[in-house]
């Protein structure tokens, strides 16, 4: 038994998320566990559909099991909603992987990205472009731009 786990939204279900548990089971998964947002997204904007029916359409569409990501984690950063939704598929004890999406698909950008994201000196750069009153995403997007170009 092999258990995938997949962070979402679900925000509508679309195509994408379908392929993606599709792709997740071909890989191996003999069960997926979605990790999904209630009744507030990203940025605290509300779902466009109720948890429930985005619950049922996971279901229907190869999930096993849907968890909720708490409101503090869902309506945060991307970082903090990431942290917490990986932090419960760590807690159950059983998840094996995550399989997740990406724009790109170039696991290479994506690793530079983590690297540059984790460097001192950009987390320096934040903390003087904050200093502007910029938003933090912006902060961070200016200051890897700073460093890397």
């Amino acid at each position: 038994m092999k258990i995938a786990g997949i962070v979402a939204e679900y925000n509508p279900f679309h195509t994408g998320h379908q392929w993606q548990i599709e792709q997740t089971r071909k890989a191996g998964a003999t069960h997926v566990v979605a990790v999904m947002s209630g009744c507030f997204v990203q940025r605290g904007e509300p779902a466009l559909w109720d948890k429930w029916t985005r619950t049922r359409v996971a279901l229907s569409s190869g999930v096993d099991l849907v968890v909720e990501l708490p409101v503090s984690y869902a309506v945060g950063t991307a970082q903090r909603f990431a942290q917490g939704a990986i932090s419960i598929l760590d807690g159950m004890g059983c998840v094996d992987a995550v399989s997740f999406g990406s724009e790109t698909g170039d696991i290479t950008a994506l690793v530079q990205v983590v690297q540059a994201l984790q460097c001192q000196r950009v987390q320096e750069q934040i903390v003087i472009f904050l200093q502007d009153g910029i938003t933090y995403a912006s902060a961070r997007q200016k200051a890897v731009a700073h460093i890397y170009g």
